[in-house]
């Protein structure tokens, strides 16, 4: 099979790459064995934290988004934005394009920040989420309602309750016990219980009783409508973020399922298993389960760093897991493969090479092209950026 492009990856990255091709009517296809770390998205799409420079900062004094974005990169030369080379106002262009195109609801247009909730009720500030994970800033004036559901020790009442009090002065907890769920995993155990309507509806009926104008609840339905819920209940519904198993990871995988299938964009499932090149060019790929190679002009690597599998450890190596491309780290060549101990800092508050560690934007392949988390010059851990990083670096790997 021949195709003008091959995406391989089909995180954040390698969708962004799909649409682009899809918009521009190539001839392409996405091979991947997964959803990669996007199936574990938390429901906030990160560009920068505002607070970089200053930890402690208070929401008022939060600088606009974009100037966020351009002091830190002027900041941090060699840095994974700046290698992009796209503005805050380009990125933040191709995040709207990227939910219109697959039909994802979110908060936000990338004006002014949207807040979101962490597990342990912390303020999170992002550029867009998911439509039921996000806050406006006038949201925290307002009578608010903490949903305990005292049965998922993800999410720890007590914890949660000081941390939201910081924010929302008029805070008051409910307790929800009406649900007895597995004790193995009662996460994964109240999302099956609320896909059945006997559920849906008992839980309902607890927040009628006990409804505020905005509403805090760990996310724990998977096909409950949030726009119906809050319809019918007359208040604002606001999901903590998804912990793992996530809830916002399943429900991204749904709405882009249905998308691709709706689009007929090509999608063949398995894992990339050799290559053939000649010189500086790769001229097919071979995929476990697919008879024949599949060849194409220009191949997008997307594969995640070690979620998505673009990073494989054998013992304490780690190499690139495809194409076996030299790794780098803090903008220094470190080899073709790196023992892991090299990069691990015993000193937990120092930044982690391990974290920064991948591959160049500019690989030697001459028809290949790199984005996403296998990249190296970033750690999305710290400076929250995963989402923007990965949209950032799709843009160049389809101009090229």
């Amino acid at each position: 099979m021949s195709y003008d492009l091959i995406i391989i990856g089909s995180g954040f990255a390698g969708l962004s790459v799909a649409q682009r091709a899809y918009e521009k009517g190539l001839n392409f296809a996405i091979v991947s064995d997964g959803f990669g770390a996007s199936q574990h998205f938390s429901g906030a799409f990160d560009l920068i934290d505002p607070r970089w420079r200053s930890p402690n900062l208070d929401i008022p004094n939060y600088p606009h988004l974009s100037s966020a974005f351009d002091d830190f990169v002027a900041a941090h030369p060699g840095h994974l934005y700046d290698e992009a080379g796209a503005s805050a106002s380009e990125i933040i262009e191709a995040m709207r394009a990227f939910f219109s195109f697959y039909n994802i609801p979110v908060c936000g247009d990338g004006s002014e920040y949207i807040f979101t909730l962490n597990s342990n009720g912390k303020v999170k500030p992002t550029a867009f989420a998911l439509d039921s994970f996000g806050l406006a800033s006038q949201d925290f004036k307002k009578k608010t309602v903490f949903v305990d559901l005292p049965m998922v020790p993800q999410y720890l009442s007590p914890l949660i309750t000081n941390n939201l009090m910081v924010n929302f002065p008029d805070l008051s907890v409910v307790k929800c016990t009406g649900f007895v769920p597995n004790r193995t995993s009662p996460l994964v155990s109240l999302w099956q219980m609320f896909e059945q309507d006997e559920f849906q509806q008992k839980f309902l009926t607890f927040l009628k009783e006990n409804k505020s104008d905005v509403m805090i609840v760990p996310p724990v339905w998977k096909n409950m409508s949030h726009a119906e819920l809050e319809q019918e209940l007359g208040v604002r519904i606001v999901e903590m973020l998804s912990v793992l198993p996530s809830m916002a990871g399943e429900r991204m995988k749904k709405i882009v399922n249905s998308a691709l299938n709706d689009k007929n964009i090509k999608y063949i499932k398995g894992r990339v298993s050799n290559f053939e090149a000649s010189g500086d060019k790769i001229n097919s790929i071979t995929v476990e389960g697919i008879e024949g190679p599949l060849v194409a002009d220009r191949i997008v690597l997307a594969t995640g760093k070690f979620i998505g599998g673009g990073m494989e450890r054998k013992n304490k190596i780690l190499k690139e897991s495809l194409f076996s491309l030299p790794l780098y780290s803090f903008g220094q060549a470190v080899g073709a493969a790196v023992n892991m101990e090299d990069l691990i800092s015993q000193n937990p508050d120092s930044k982690q090479a391990i974290m920064n560690v991948g591959v160049s934007i500019k690989p030697s392949l001459q028809n290949l092209s790199v984005c996403g988390h296998v990249l190296s010059g970033f750690d999305f851990s710290r400076e929250r950026n995963g989402f923007g990083t990965s949209v950032a670096s799709s843009i160049r790997a389809t101009i090229q």
